[in-house]
């Protein structure tokens, strides 16, 4: 089976997992459901893809989206916009630093 077989929801929580989100916990949050339902889910499409750990997972995803040559909302539906946190210098910075 390829990733075009499996249900919308499984294809949701793939892609939280090949952006490097593997804790079923924080995917849960992000997608207002419990994290039993995302570990069922993942459970569901590992078993599809016949594929036995989340390593597996991720790397079966990207060797797709490279041998098929194409861009991901057409294989995995539209990107998740995930929020990325503001991260304060640890020292002040100097204009002549600024890029650009």
């Amino acid at each position: 089976m390829n990733v075009q077989g499996l249900t919308g929801r499984e294809r949701d929580i793939l892609e939280w997992f090949v952006q490097g989100h593997v804790s079923p916990k924080y995917i849960a949050a992000q997608l207002g459901i419990s994290v039993k339902t995302v570990q069922w889910h993942r459970e569901r499409l590992m078993g599809k893809l016949q594929l036995r750990s989340t390593p597996e997972l991720v790397r079966y995803v990207t060797d797709q989206r490279a041998n098929m040559m194409i861009s991901t909302p057409a294989v995995m539906g539209p990107m998740i916009p995930v929020p990325m946190p503001f991260v304060r210098p640890s020292r002040p910075v100097e204009r002549e630093e600024w890029p650009g």
